[in-house]
C-alpha cells in the first residue's frame, strides 16, 4: 500500500495526497498582455486512456491555483480556486489580470493534495513603452498580437531575425478591425 504524499505550502499547511497524480499533461502558459496573461492545465492520471477523459472519474473536481513572483513560491500575488468536470474535458483555464507589466511570474495547481509542477511566463512591456530588448518568443507574440504573422528565418550567424508578413491575424488588424469575407479575399487577391 503506497503512503500518502504531504505537500507543504508556503502558508505551512499540509494536504495528503488522494488518489493518482492528475497533473500528468504538465501546465501551460500564454496570451500576454500587460498586466495577466491565462494559465491552464488538464487533469488527467491517465492521459492515454480510451475513454478520452485522461482516465479520470465522472466527477467536479476543485483545482487550486497560485501566482508569485518567485519561484518558491515564498509569497502569492494571486490565489483562487477552480472547478473543472466531464463537461470542461477536465480542463482549467484561469484568466490573470491585475499583475504588473514586463515581469516574470511563477504559477502552479492543485487537486487533490497533488501539486502540478511549476510553470513561468511574462506580462507584455507596459503599453506605449519601448523595452530595451525583447527575446524571438516575445517579438513572436507582440506581432502576432499587431495582426500580422511573423516568419522566423535563422541568420548565418545563428542569431533570429524575424520578418513580419502581410498575412491577416484572424483575430483583426492592426486598426482592431475584424476581417469579412470580403476583405480578407481582397488581401489575399
Amino acid at each position: 500500500m503506497a503512503a500518502a504524499a504531504l505537500i507543504s505550502t508556503p502558508a505551512g499547511t499540509a494536504h495528503a495526497a488522494a488518489g493518482p497524480n492528475p497533473f500528468t499533461l504538465g501546465v501551460a502558459s500564454g496570451d500576454p498582455w500587460p498586466d495577466g496573461f491565462v494559465i491552464w492545465t488538464r487533469l488527467a492520471t491517465m492521459p492515454l486512456n480510451r475513454d478520452g477523459f485522461g482516465g479520470m472519474p465522472d466527477a467536479s473536481f476543485t483545482v487550486e491555483w497560485q501566482v508569485s513572483r518567485h519561484a518558491d513560491f515564498r509569497s502569492t500575488v494571486r490565489t483562487g480556486t477552480t472547478t473543472t468536470s466531464r463537461a470542461q474535458g477536465y480542463a482549467v483555464h484561469v484568466t490573470l489580470t491585475g499583475l504588473r507589466a514586463g515581469t516574470e511570474f511563477f504559477y502552479r495547481f492543485r487537486c487533490n493534495g497533488h501539486l502540478s509542477r511549476t510553470g513561468g511566463a511574462v506580462t507584455a512591456p507596459a503599453l506605449g513603452s519601448m523595452p530595451g530588448h525583447l527575446t524571438a518568443t516575445e517579438a513572436e507574440r507582440l506581432i502576432r498580437a499587431a495582426g500580422f504573422a511573423p516568419v522566423r528565418l535563422g541568420g548565418i550567424d545563428e542569431s533570429i531575425r524575424m520578418e513580419v508578413t502581410g498575412e491577416l491575424h484572424p483575430f483583426g488588424g492592426l486598426d482592431g478591425t475584424l476581417p469579412t469575407t470580403a476583405n480578407v479575399e481582397q488581401l489575399r487577391g
